[in-house]
C-alpha cells in the first residue's frame, strides 16, 4: 500500500467504537419466536477436491451455509417490521442511517446492576438534568450494563433483561421529533408482561429505527455527543436487518481528525514532489 493510502485509511479510527455483537450459532435469541442461527453442514464445503469444477479442483476453497433470521444479533428494526406496507430496510439511504446523529448514552442509575429493572421516566429525567436536554436528530442508546450477559449467561440474558417501563415509553415517545431512534442491550427493550410493545408500535411507523442487541465498549463513549454509523446487510424487502454499529466519539474529534487528514496529505504530496 502506497503512503498516500496508508494515511488515507490509517486517519481517524481511533475515534471509533464498534458496537456489534459478531453472529455465531450462539447468539442469543427469543425463542418463542425465533431460532437460533444455523450452519447448515451438508450446504457448506471446505477442501481442494472438486472434480465437478475443474477452475477450483486442487486449490483450498471454504465456504459455510447460514440460516437465520432477519433479527439477529445486532439488528436494526426497520419501520415494515411493525406497519404493513411500512418502509423496508432497502428503503434506508444512507441519509436515514448516518445524519449526523448525536449518540446519547443514558446508564440510568442502578440499572444492570440486578435483574429485571424497569427503567423510568425518572432515571430520563435525572440523566437529562445532568447532562441537558435532547438536542435534534439525537439517537439514544441505554448503556445498562447487560450485554456483559450476552455471551456468559445467555439464558438470563434473554430472560432477566432490564426493560423500558411504560413511564419510559411515554418520554420516548413525546420526545420522538427530536429522536431517530432508540438502541437497547437486549432481544427488546419492552418485551416484558408489564410492558406492552407501544415503543415499537409509535416509533417504527414514524420511520424512527429501534436497534436491539447493542455490544461493545459503550462505557468508553460520552454520556453525550457522540455520533453513530449503521451499516445493514441491505437485504431487499427487509423487515430489519444484522447490522454493524459505529460509534464516532465527538464531532470535535472527528474536525480535527479531518484536519489531521489533510495534512497527511500534503505531506505526502511535499514527499512525491521532492523525490522529483
Amino acid at each position: 500500500m502506497n503512503t498516500l493510502l496508508s494515511a488515507i485509511v490509517s486517519v481517524g479510527y481511533e475515534n471509533w467504537v464498534d458496537l456489534t455483537h459478531p453472529l455465531s450459532t450462539k447468539t442469543p435469541v427469543y425463542s418463542a419466536v425465533y431460532t437460533p442461527l444455523i450452519v447448515n453442514p451438508d450446504k457448506s464445503k471446505a477442501g481442494t477436491e472438486w472434480p465437478s469444477s475443474p477452475v477450483l479442483d486442487g486449490v483450498y476453497v471454504a465456504f459455510r451455509y447460514l440460516e437465520f433470521y432477519e433479527h439477529t444479533g445486532t439488528h436494526i428494526d426497520a419501520p415494515s417490521h411493525f406497519q404493513e406496507n411500512g418502509r423496508n430496510e432497502d428503503d434506508l439511504t444512507w441519509k436515514n442511517l448516518r445524519d449526523l446523529w448525536l449518540l446519547y448514552t443514558y446508564r440510568p442509575r442502578s440499572v444492570g446492576e440486578s435483574e429485571t429493572v424497569e427503567v423510568t421516566r425518572d432515571h430520563l429525567e435525572e440523566f437529562e438534568s445532568k447532562h441537558g436536554s435532547l438536542d435534534e436528530k439525537s439517537f439514544i442508546v441505554f448503556n445498562t450494563g447487560w450485554r456483559r450477559f450476552y455471551w456468559t449467561d445467555p439464558e438470563k440474558y434473554v430472560s432477566k433483561a432490564p426493560y423500558l417501563g411504560p413511564t419510559a415509553v411515554d418520554w420516548i415517545v413525546e420526545n420522538q421529533d427530536k429522536v431517530l431512534g432508540v438502541g437497547f442491550e437486549s432481544l427488546c427493550p419492552e418485551c416484558h408482561e408489564d410492558a406492552p410493545l407501544r415503543l415499537h408500535t409509535n416509533l417504527l411507523p414514524n420511520n424512527k429505527l429501534i436497534i436491539e442487541n447493542v455490544g461493545g465498549d459503550l462505557d468508553s463513549l460520552p454520556a453525550k455527543g457522540a455520533n453513530l454509523m449503521i451499516f445493514p446487510m441491505h437485504l431487499t424487502d427487509g423487515t430489519g436487518s444484522p447490522s454493524r454499529l459505529i460509534a464516532v466519539k465527538s464531532l470535535s474529534e472527528t474536525f480535527l481528525t479531518r484536519k489531521t487528514f489533510v495534512f497527511a496529505v500534503l505531506v505526502t504530496i511535499i514527499q512525491r514532489v521532492s523525490t522529483f
